[in-house]
């Protein structure tokens, strides 16, 4: 039920899996698209990207007919003034921890980071005195969050390659970022390594079948 005068929207989840565990990632988040409408759905994701309010981002889960629909909606969404998908910046722009949902000036007109950039950044800053500098940035990265590097297909190889993957093809994130932090990358360029998950029930017991 709608309450306060608002619209109902018809929504489906949408996943194409091989286990149960792969439709959530390890941080509980679900995989998948989210498509609205009835006649004429439309992909929540592909929508967001092709109208410049986010970036694309892969992970090797991910089928080759998915990444090529959002390459071909990066095109028209990284053209739009003002949003986000022109607004990527190579540099490492600084963290800003006393910016929040409740301080921030809206719109916002500043640049942005590259998001898995901007969330190490924030993982980082907590475990260092006073500002995270670029060169600090660049070498915690290297090390990698929890001791773990973020791993990626270039995404040409992997659009090439994707009936037989060479995981030594893999590149780490850090050697993708330049000595002050930059990244030397454009948001489609790589294809992620996704951390394995587990499903649980209602009951707390692991769901390990269908």
């Amino acid at each position: 039920m709608i309450t306060g005068g608002g619209t109902m929207m018809h929504a489906n989840f949408v996943t194409q899996i091989d286990h149960p565990g792969d439709a959530i990632d390890s941080h509980g988040r679900f995989v998948g698209d989210i498509v609205v409408g009835t006649a004429g759905s439309k992909s929540i994701n592909t929508w967001m990207v092709e109208n410049g309010w986010a970036y694309p981002l892969f992970y090797d889960s991910m089928t080759a007919a998915e990444i090529k629909t959002l390459l071909t909606a990066w095109k028209a969404g990284k053209t739009f003034a003002g949003r986000a998908g022109k607004s990527y910046q190579r540099p490492l722009l600084p963290f800003n921890p006393s910016v929040t949902v409740k301080n921030a000036k809206v719109p916002d007109p500043g640049k942005v980071n590259f998001p898995k950039m901007f969330r190490r950044q924030a993982t980082f800053w907590v475990s260092i005195p006073g500002a995270l500098s670029g060169t600090q940035y660049a070498a915690m990265l290297a090390k990698g969050a929890k001791g773990k590097s973020d791993r990626a297909y270039p995404q040409g190889y992997f659009l090439a390659n994707i009936a037989k993957l060479d995981p030594k093809k893999r590149v780490t994130l850090s050697s993708q970022v330049g000595a002050q932090g930059q990244a030397k990358f454009d948001p489609p360029d790589l294809v992620f390594q996704e951390d394995p998950s587990s499903l649980f029930s209602g009951s707390g017991k692991k769901v390990t079948s269908w």
